[in-house]
């Protein structure tokens, strides 16, 4: 009955006693009343694609992360995949924050891709190290050496090795390479 008044302390309570007993039959309605938990548990533990789509999208409208990332994932259409994506992503989930970055780094311009990088680097050293790169084809050598720090603290070896080699070597422009004297056939 509480559930039923709008009380969403009991819908969560309701939801959590549906997942931990697997009941399919409180799932389902938890999932009616409106929790979007109940709904992404209800579509990762189906075998039935329709139902597993029909789940993760109820879910997903609901504002659930986790569900408009794995909905974003069912998409064919680049531009409803996007939406969804962002959608998860916004909402902070890491994994869409990650695949945004990606995304938007392989396919548009890099003015949005820094944006979604930025945040991706936070937690995750691919990301880092390609933004790192970035700033470094910019010409903007002491962000770089901060992205690589971060790439290189998660343990990526790129990282370190781009660290060490910038270490031990001075940086100078290309052209500085014209006045250097000829030395031989070299």
């Amino acid at each position: 009955p509480l559930v039923k008044r709008g009380n969403t302390d009991a819908l969560s309570a309701l939801t959590k006693l549906a997942i931990d007993a697997d009941d399919q039959y409180w799932l389902v309605l938890s999932g009616k009343l409106g929790s979007s938990a109940a709904l992404y548990y209800s579509a990762m533990r189906s075998q039935n694609s329709t139902e597993i789509r029909a789940w993760l999208k109820a879910s997903a409208e609901l504002g659930h992360k986790q569900s408009q990332f794995e909905y974003a994932l069912l998409q064919i259409s680049k531009d409803e995949k996007r939406r969804w994506m962002q959608k998860s992503a916004e909402a902070g989930y890491e994994p869409a924050i990650i695949s945004m970055a990606k995304f938007i780094f392989e396919s548009e311009d890099n003015s949005q891709a820094l944006i979604w990088l930025k945040k991706a680097a936070e937690f995750d050293a691919t990301s880092a190290f390609k933004l790192a790169n970035l700033f470094w084809k910019k010409g903007n050598t002491e962000k770089a050496k901060t992205y690589f720090d971060k790439a290189a603290e998660q343990d990526f070896g790129l990282a370190k090795t781009a660290l060490r080699v910038i270490k031990q070597h001075k940086i100078e422009p290309l052209r500085s390479l014209l006045s250097v004297p000829v030395q031989g056939p070299n």
